[in-house]
């Protein structure tokens, strides 16, 4: 948590940062690697749901592959 003091009053934001979560494109054939992988995000998508912030700040690269595609099943976890 930071305080940013000013001479009108004490203003306090909450940030969550997160850097570069690289969602994996895994072969379909790989379905305990897929299950593994989706809790994974799913529970980071819902400790971040749980997580009362004024800002969710997400640096580095969102998937390894940079797809359209793993974009979509990314957000389709979240």
């Amino acid at each position: 948590r930071y305080t940013l003091k000013c001479k009108r009053k004490d203003l306090t934001m909450k940030l969550v940062l997160l850097g570069d979560l690289h969602y994996p494109t895994l072969e379909s054939s790989d379905a305990e690697g897929i299950q593994i992988r989706n809790t994974l995000f799913q529970t980071l998508f819902q400790c971040l749901a749980e997580e009362k912030a004024d800002a969710y700040i997400c640096v580095g690269d969102l998937t390894n592959s940079g797809t359209l595609q793993d974009l979509k099943n990314l957000m389709d976890l979240s």
